[in-house]
């Protein structure tokens, strides 16, 4: 689902690539074939046996109908410091900063309309903001030696470093203690999905055998727990929810399901009562 390695091989290759030019050298040839074969034998083996070379669950978590930029902005307030400093001092710019650079730009162009779960309402898609909060934050500390203390008295530059991390460190437990109470009440809530699903999927094991068929959808761990067919309507578990003909209209997966003939359909609700809809996919 996600792309980090190949989008790291990608930019590594240009880096090396662009150096190579520059040195007149093979020194980089090795590695770039190695890459090139590593990354050309995943992607055929991935086209042959799934058919496609986007993942199945990339499509999925497309399906998003909110607003497209609300990941974008998030990773963007962290991104800036990164990239901005980064140009500080344009004379110190060379290749490897084309992967350091090309990595975020590349995922603040990939977050566009992407279900913003899989960003910080979940546990995925962490690494490029992990790969930010540090670069982020070795940009700032280079931004300040550069711009703020060339500026200071030399007697006071220790002093003025203390102090500036201080306050840097105070703005950020104070902002993460503002999170700590919804981060609970998230976490207390996803157990009880998982509470839900485990007991589900032990109940369906009770009542439906090896050739029945359930639809469900946001079925999480459902599909490892019990022994029936399961057609995920949320798509994740299922590749005919994104086939054709289904192909992730609300008509023709209705009509899949009917097709199927499921012994059971599980229901979801965004409130315990009344039964609420859950509109996130349309479906």
């Amino acid at each position: 689902m996600v792309p980090e390695g190949l989008l790291l091989a990608i930019f590594y290759a240009i880096a090396a690539w662009e150096g190579s030019l520059k040195k007149t050298t093979l020194a980089h040839l090795p590695p770039l074939l190695a890459l090139g074969a590593a990354f050309g034998a995943y992607l055929l083996w991935k086209q042959f046996h799934f058919g496609s070379l986007i993942p199945h669950s990339a499509k999925c978590k497309a399906l998003y109908t909110g607003d497209p930029l609300t990941l974008v902005r998030d990773y963007w307030s962290i991104a800036f410091f990164w990239i901005i400093a980064n140009f500080v001092n344009p004379r110190l710019f060379d290749r490897r900063r084309v992967v350091l650079l090309g990595y975020p730009l590349a995922y603040g162009i990939l977050l566009i309309g992407v279900d913003p779960i899989i960003g910080h309402l979940n546990r995925h898609a962490l690494t490029p903001w992990a790969f930010l909060v540090i670069g982020g934050s070795v940009a700032v500390l280079r931004m300040v030696d550069r711009v703020v203390l060339p500026r200071l008295a030399p007697s006071t530059r220790n002093r003025s470093c203390i102090l500036l991390c201080s306050l840097g460190m105070l703005w950020s437990f104070h902002n993460v203690r503002d999170h700590i109470p919804r981060l609970h009440r998230e976490a207390a809530h996803y157990n009880e999905r998982m509470n839900a699903r485990e007991s589900l999927g032990k109940w369906l094991n009770a009542h439906l055998g090896p050739s029945d068929w359930v639809a469900i959808g946001d079925c999480g761990i459902v599909p490892f727990i019990t022994h029936a067919k399961v057609l995920d309507l949320f798509c994740l578990n299922s590749l005919e929810i994104s086939s054709a003909p289904a192909g992730f209209q609300p008509r023709q997966v209705a009509d899949l399901v009917f097709r199927e003939k499921p012994a059971a359909i599980v229901m979801h609700s965004s409130l315990r009562t009344p039964l609420t809809p859950r509109p996130e996919y349309g479906i």
